[in-house]
């Protein structure tokens, strides 16, 4: 089973939801339609028109949500899209009881915090699970790289399905990395990169395009490009560009101003392959305790002490001046 991509429809009207997943369905796995975004919605018209499956959400303001509604007036379109047959429906954990009947449809409890990562994940994650969850939810801030850790952990622990999120641009990386593991259901994605519902929410057509979701599993060779601004993306951009023909690579932005080494050991015992260093880290790489090496035998040094790419061995982290991005790849295809 792979990781599904699901879009979030946050349109203003019925019709505005209707056409808007009946524009990408060929594209989506299926539809989040947010409730509470919109300025009016006909739910049975909604379900019985749905080109793909859905979750349903209400979400409530406590939880980043708008809907302006009683309480329960919230959790009665819930109960009433599980009459309709919606495939899943997404609500607060902390108002799961209130859900009597749940028919076929299945229970995505979650759990949301906008300032920063839940202190426990997993201890989250087992008291939804306790509680009768056929998915587990739980999002959180990211404030740095390692924020994502505990995501990438639920991930490899589950065993039922499970979403997990560090929002944010520092937590794109647990955006993506969420399809080397069965577990996790789903990856979210906006129509409009311009407009994303949730901070770090990439677009639909990154996700298929730049980063070939669909065609990730667990056995893909994922690589961190650290590095900032605009040099990150352009560097992903590219080496995702040439990787295509090459093998299961996929390269995943770690937005960085500086290298800590405990990190990266962090990230490689969760799955990643290595790392890219971008122009604006090269300094820091070099200082790094690494064993370098040459990309080949006979292959140019390049830049004196220089290190562009960091690599997982069995002694621990290599260090590597492998040139422009096509040696990059080529050593990694070689590596892994």
């Amino acid at each position: 089973a792979r990781t599904l991509i699901g879009v979030v429809v946050a349109a203003a009207s019925t019709d505005e939801a209707l056409a808007q997943m009946n524009q990408v369905s060929h594209e989506a796995d299926l539809f989040e339609l947010r409730l509470d975004l919109m300025d009016e919605f006909d739910l049975p018209r909604l379900l019985s028109n749905r080109p793909c499956p859905v979750v349903i959400t209400n979400r409530a303001q406590r939880e980043g949500g708008r809907w302006q509604g009683s309480e329960q007036e919230r959790v009665a379109t819930l109960q009433q899209a599980i009459a309709l047959g919606a495939e899943y429906i997404d609500i607060e954990f902390d108002a799961a009881g209130a859900i009597k009947e749940k028919s076929r449809t299945r229970l995505i409890f979650s759990k949301h915090n906008f300032q920063q990562m839940p202190a426990d994940t997993m201890a989250t994650y087992r008291q939804m699970t306790s509680a009768g969850a056929d998915v587990a939810k739980v999002v959180g801030m990211a404030n740095a790289l390692a924020d994502n850790l505990p995501v990438l952990d639920l991930f490899a622990q589950a065993s039922i399905d499970c979403i997990g999120i560090a929002m944010g641009e520092l937590g794109i990386v647990s955006r993506l990395l969420a399809a080397k593991f069965p577990p996790a259901l789903l990856t979210y994605a906006t129509l409009d990169s311009d407009r994303p519902v949730a901070p770090g929410q990439l677009s639909l057509r990154d996700l298929r395009d730049q980063y070939r979701f669909h065609q990730r599993t667990a056995n893909t060779n994922c690589v961190g490009v650290l590095g900032a601004g605009e040099e990150l993306y352009t560097a992903c951009r590219t080496l995702n560009r040439l990787s295509a023909s090459a093998g299961d690579l996929m390269f995943v932005p770690m937005p960085a101003r500086q290298i800590e080494p405990t990190l990266l050991d962090e990230f490689v015992s969760r799955g990643l392959a290595g790392f890219v260093v971008c122009e604006s880290l090269l300094e820091q790489a070099a200082r790094l305790r690494l064993v370098r090496r040459q990309l080949r035998p006979n292959s140019p040094p390049g830049r004196t002490g220089q290190v562009n790419l960091i690599l997982s061995t069995n002694g621990g982290l290599e260090g590597y001046w492998a040139g422009a991005a096509g040696d990059q790849i080529r050593l990694l295809v070689e590596a892994t």
